[in-house]
């Protein structure tokens, strides 16, 4: 009999001070994470924890993704945090 997962996995590389605000993130290895089938990239972000108002740029699928851009199954997602500062 088989088991089929109702969650879609993408493997996520974090960058930043992003890295000290996920238990058990290793950097060699990345993290692999279960979403919903067609969750956006905000799902993803709500998941890890990371607030809209902290910011991050997230790349997938060679590019930098908007808040409501689906993710895929499998795909690698790169998460940036957001530089802020100057005058």
């Amino acid at each position: 009999m088989f088991w089929i997962s109702s969650e879609m996995k993408v493997k996520v590389r974090l960058f930043g001070a992003l890295r000290v605000h996920v238990s058990d993130y290793d950097p060699s290895e990345g993290l692999l994470v279960e979403i919903p089938p067609g969750a956006a990239v905000k799902d993803l972000l709500a998941h890890l924890g990371i607030s809209e108002t902290r910011g991050a740029v997230v790349i997938a699928q060679g590019r930098t993704m908007e808040a409501n851009d689906r993710l895929r199954d499998g795909e690698p997602v790169d998460v940036f945090q957001t530089i802020r500062g100057g005058r």
